[in-house]
């Protein structure tokens, strides 16, 4: 006798039995729809999401009779455009609400079924939730994005770094650079003076004027490069920016009228004091204005505009601040002065080199390029920031923040 149980009696599961366990077993919502767009077969994860206790309660009934309206409208246009065309709709991923008004995100296939002349005759739809993958996607999109900004912030510090660096070292050179030069150029000066008697002729007084106005040159250059290298110090005092603007534009309006140059300042009345240096500070402003000026030799515009603020986490998000190691922070009270001019604007190829010292585009001998190197060494010391920008158009934009 065998030892192997003999199972009678067995009846087969029937073909509509297995196609209806399969589907009420699928995690995914499965339907058929004839083409009034009323549900004719679903399974049951489409009777769980509209919250109805069998499949049958959803037969002969649509989308409208279970979703909002606006869903309803969308669905029904999809469908209609099927039914018209035969072209399916394929792993279309959108965003929708169930009857819980849970947000949720689907991807939805709905294709077109023929009958047996080759005519539409309804549509079977499958839907897949994939909110999980799509909060893992955008939440990978922000963190790559948290990592882009990083990354650039980390670029920022680095390349601030280095030309801190070099900074230093091109000051420790200058400095002995123009100790060296300094001592010959006094004795030509010296020298100058002596002789200066003993010419008579008159192309004799052109070229010692010539002598006097290169030696005078020199030592601009000097000076300039000697408050670039030294430990420069400035002596701070609450003051009312619009006074020092004021005053500074007094002393180069004749050349911005020569030049017919409109100056646009409207006066904000409202800012507070700010510690200021009212002798470096107008230094800066001299450099800054006289830039624009050169920029719009045929005349043009130069606006000046001023306002104060705090420092939200939003504007701070580039870390914002200079080399010195200063930074602006959340909170931080801001004065904030913009100056921009209507010329051609710095050339893109330009525009990472106009701090660097010695730097110019002007012909030889009519600048040194040290006016903005000077200028960030004086704002830095101000615990402030200057950034040259590049309005759409044309133009030079030198924006100033200013801790009050």
């Amino acid at each position: 006798m065998s030892s192997t149980p003999r199972l009678q009696n067995m009846t087969a599961p029937t073909r509509e039995e297995v196609l209806r366990t399969l589907l009420d077993t699928m995690p995914d919502i499965i339907y058929a729809k004839d083409l009034q767009s009323r549900f004719v077969m679903c399974n049951a994860a489409l009777a769980q999401l509209v919250g109805v206790a069998q499949v049958e309660e959803i037969l002969g009934k649509t989308d409208a009779d279970f979703f909002p309206n606006e869903l309803v409208a969308h669905y029904l246009e999809d469908e209609r455009r099927i039914f018209q065309t035969g072209t399916p709709l394929v792993n279309r991923e959108e965003p929708t609400v169930g009857v819980d008004g849970e947000q949720r995100w689907d991807s939805t296939t709905k294709i077109p079924v023929h009958d047996s002349t080759g005519q539409i005759c309804g549509l079977v739809g499958i839907t897949r939730d994939v909110t999980e993958q799509r909060r893992a996607s955008e939440l990978l999109e922000q963190t790559n994005a948290a990592l882009q900004l990083a990354n650039d912030q980390l670029k920022a510090a680095q390349f601030q770094l280095i030309q801190f660096e070099k900074a230093q070292s091109l000051s420790r050179l200058a400095a002995g650079l123009a100790h060296e030069i300094k001592n010959p150029l006094a004795i030509l000066e010296m020298g100058l003076s002596f002789v200066a008697d003993e010419i008579v002729s008159d192309s004799g007084k052109v070229i010692l004027e010539s002598m006097h106005d290169a030696v005078s040159r020199a030592n601009r250059v000097i000076a300039d490069v000697m408050q670039l290298a030294e430990g420069q110090t400035v002596e701070l005092r609450r003051l009312k920016l619009n006074e020092v603007l004021e005053a500074a534009l007094a002393k180069i309006e004749p050349e911005l009228q020569a030049a017919q140059i409109i100056v646009d300042w409207p006066r904000n009345e409202s800012l507070s004091p700010v510690p200021l240096d009212p002798i470096h500070f107008k230094e800066v402003l001299s450099h800054i204005f006289t830039n624009a000026r050169q920029a719009m030799p045929k005349g043009g515009k130069l606006s000046v505009r001023t306002t104060q603020y705090t420092l939200s986490p939003q504007d701070v998000s580039h870390e914002l601040g200079n080399r010195s190691g200063v930074r602006f922070r959340a909170g931080d009270q801001i004065q904030l002065l913009e100056i921009e001019d209507s010329g051609p604007g710095i050339p893109e190829q330009n525009r990472s080199s106009v701090f660097d010292a010695f730097f110019t585009t002007k012909p030889t001998g009519t600048a040194v390029g040290l006016g903005l190197t000077v200028s960030r060494k004086i704002i830095e010391l101000h615990s402030g920031s200057i950034e040259l920008s590049h309005p759409e158009g044309a133009g030079t934009r030198v924006t100033l923040r200013l801790k009050r």
